[in-house]
């Protein structure tokens, strides 16, 4: 879906169907760490050719941290109705990516502080995803959904 970095943290956005099975492989000189955060995901380790095997079910929102001696790698591994939850803006700090609402309209970033703008359809629970420093969250409006909208009975088109 889409990718980006900042420092020597890469990520990436993998997504399918919900329910499909997911395989990931990845080659490294030396065994990487391997973080699962959320959701679940099988490792496998081949040291005869370098592979590491991620297999996984596409369901929901896994993330796995990949800590190598080139920096981190953090893979997002969503089904399709989670990944319409991310959106990724480019700030002139840089690049972040954030799950929750409807739409992000605008996002700026100032030191490790993010404010966004955007709509809601319904109560909206927010999260930044990327990147790891961001301190601090701030939302422009409601996260309560949109505001209820009444026309008058005395309303007529004449």
């Amino acid at each position: 879906m889409t990718n980006g970095a900042q420092n020597l943290t890469d990520f990436a956005v993998f997504y399918d169907n919900r329910g499909d099975d997911g395989e990931t492989v990845l080659r490294y000189s030396s065994e990487p760490n391997v973080e699962v955060l959320e959701g679940n995901v099988r490792k496998n380790w081949d040291a005869s050719c370098g592979d590491l095997r991620l297999n996984y079910v596409h369901q929901g929102l896994a993330r796995v941290l990949i800590h190598s001696g080139n920096g981190d790698l953090l893979l997002l591994l969503a089904d399709t109705a989670t990944s319409g939850e991310l959106w990724q803006r480019v700030t002139k700090e840089g690049l972040v990516l954030v799950r929750g609402p409807y739409l992000v309209r605008a996002a700026e970033l100032r030191g490790n502080v993010l404010t966004l703008r955007g709509d809601t359809n319904a109560p909206t629970k927010l999260s930044v995803l990327f990147p790891p420093s961001i301190g601090e969250l701030r939302w422009i409006g409601s996260l309560d959904g949109p505001p209820a909208r009444h026309l008058s009975e005395e309303t007529s088109c004449e």
